[in-house]
């Protein structure tokens, strides 16, 4: 699953995604204009606590969901 948060011109992009090469667990990607971060859990229960945390952070730092621009993505 991928969300998009915007904040004036900015895009953050959220990313949910079971891990890469067929290893156990999940993976939540960050990506801004600094850069992509990702993170591994091994359990939906952790994953969904980072997610929800990380929503709330931007959230109050001033980003809101968005449909996202996916021309600058490319």
């Amino acid at each position: 699953m991928i969300w998009f948060f915007a904040k004036e011109t900015e895009l953050v992009v959220c990313e949910i995604r079971r891990a890469a090469d067929d290893q156990p667990g999940y993976e939540f990607e960050i990506a801004d204009a600094s850069g992509q971060k990702t993170e591994h859990f091994d359990s939906p229960t952790e994953l969904i606590t980072k997610y929800l945390s990380e929503q709330t952070r931007l959230r109050s730092e001033g980003w809101r969901p968005s449909s996202g621009n996916l021309e600058i993505l490319e």
